[in-house]
């Protein structure tokens, strides 16, 4: 450690466990060829703005939840936070770019009858090649799914479907990882989907939740039926949007804008022949 640079050897983890600011310092570079990891909910680093960030080919950011609370910054802008998940070198960061070639808004899977749908979205995409999925019934060995193509270079919204049909288990887990141009990896987060016998029903999904400006509305279900309500209704009842719709047996998808108040608010589906729960959603703007 110098008063200009900070190298984390190969081999070497360095714990951040709080939060630190060395914003106001001298330091020029970091090099991360070991392990940076952030532990727990209130961990942070921030660099000064005249900061590089490289992480080396065996280099790599970790941590050990993923509720977007730990927050990695070359001067004022956010270059991880700990939603992403491990980040592979080699790639870079200051305080005008980030090593992350996406941001991903939201990776979420649900049990249809022939398998399980997963659906993900980016915000922004950076030199993105491709996205690798993989499945897991143990949470330890893996195999691959698919290769989804990326968007390259986008400053867009982007969705992307892929469906499993080869899942059967009741518990499955699947996990991402984005891999750049360059051959770099980014793995994001672990998700799990039940499609145990009882979980092929009726069933409604809300993502992304909270939502900001658009939010899909997924229904996964049995029979066919017509002349369905979706409603969003706020706190104190009040109806504030609602759509007619038409269902299929099996995945129904439909995408709603919003320009209503953040807050709390219910999704309600009103039909003669299909009973599901009512759910949630928040409404945050950035």
């Amino acid at each position: 450690l110098g008063t200009d640079n900070i190298v984390i050897p190969n081999g070497f983890t360095v714990t951040i466990t709080t939060s630190i600011d060395l914003s106001g310092g001298s330091l020029t570079s970091m090099i991360i060829a070991g392990n940076l990891f952030f532990s727990g909910n209130t961990s942070s680093l921030q660099l000064p703005s005249t900061a590089t960030v490289t992480v080396t080919s065996t280099g790599k950011i970790t941590t050990n939840v993923g509720n977007n609370s730990q927050k990695f910054k070359v001067g004022s802008n956010v270059i991880w936070t700990s939603n992403t998940g491990t980040v592979s070198g080699p790639t870079s960061a200051t305080s005008s770019s980030s090593p992350l070639p996406i941001e991903l808004i939201y990776f979420s899977g649900t049990c249809i009858s022939n398998g399980v749908q997963l659906n993900w979205a980016t915000a922004t995409e950076l030199n993105n090649d491709y996205f690798l999925i993989e499945r897991s019934h143990n949470g330890t060995t893996w195999e691959q799914v698919a290769k989804v193509k990326g968007s390259m270079n986008s400053v867009i919204t982007t969705k992307y479907t892929l469906v499993d049909d080869g899942a059967n288990d009741k518990l499955v887990y699947y996990r991402m990882t984005q891999v750049d141009i360059g051959g770099a990896s980014t793995v994001f987060k672990i998700i799990d989907v039940n499609c145990g016998e009882n979980s092929i029903k009726d069933k409604m999904i809300l993502f992304p939740n909270p939502a900001s400006s658009e939010v899909n509305v997924v229904f996964n279900v049995i029979n066919s039926s017509s002349n369905n309500k979706i409603s969003l209704v706020n706190i104190t009842g009040q109806v504030i949007f609602e759509n007619t719709v038409d269902f299929t047996k099996g995945v129904n998808s439909f995408a709603f804008p919003i320009d209503v108040q953040p807050g709390s608010y219910t999704v309600l589906l009103t039909s003669n022949e299909i009973v599901i729960p009512a759910q949630k959603l928040m409404i945050v703007k950035h």
